[in-house]
């Protein structure tokens, strides 16, 4: 979806995606693989195809993290909104480490991320789901995500966005 919000919380920034980003993200997507559901390498080919193939799509929100410097510090999306139901998941979180980046960004770009979601696509209810091994699974429950339940290697969770503050939070 090529939209054009800009989030900002704390010391962090989440902006669109862009065809210039597609290569760090590629890089960094197989660099984490082994956190991810699918774990098959990345070609520049394929990337570019799944980057166009987002383009396409009204319910996909890809955002790159950022520092304030506009040091590239990972990515994070919000996919399958329901503007019926009211509901999306989060995921394609990663964050790479960077010298002088924030401190906790990934906590702070699914906080950005969840504010989003609330006020400006006024949904209820965000999904996600993570390899049951993960450590972020503690991550995501500090945030306020339910434990949903254990499928096979990967744990379900979900937040109520009608409990979830948004203090500190912009969009440009």
């Amino acid at each position: 979806m090529n939209h054009h919000y800009i989030v900002k919380y704390g010391d962090i920034i989440l902006r669109p995606i862009r065809k210039k980003d597609i290569e760090k993200v590629r890089k960094l997507r197989n660099e984490y693989r082994f956190f991810f559901i699918h774990t098959d390498l990345i070609s520049p080919e394929q990337q570019e195809k799944w980057y166009l193939s987002y383009l396409k799509k009204n319910n996909d929100f890809m955002f790159v993290i950022e520092s304030e410097n506009n040091d590239f510090l990972g990515t994070i999306a919000l996919y399958h909104v329901n503007y019926e139901t009211y509901t999306a998941e989060f995921g394609r979180i990663m964050t790479r480490k960077v010298f002088n980046a924030p401190k906790r960004v990934g906590t702070k770009a699914i906080i950005g991320l969840l504010i989003f979601a609330k006020e400006v696509l006024h949904l209820r209810e965000v999904n996600c789901c993570v390899l049951k091994d993960n450590f972020a699974k503690k991550i995501y429950e500090q945030i306020g995500f339910t434990f949903l339940c254990e499928k096979a290697d990967v744990a379900f969770y979900r937040i109520d966005l009608n409990h979830f503050s948004t203090d500190n939070f912009s969009v440009i």
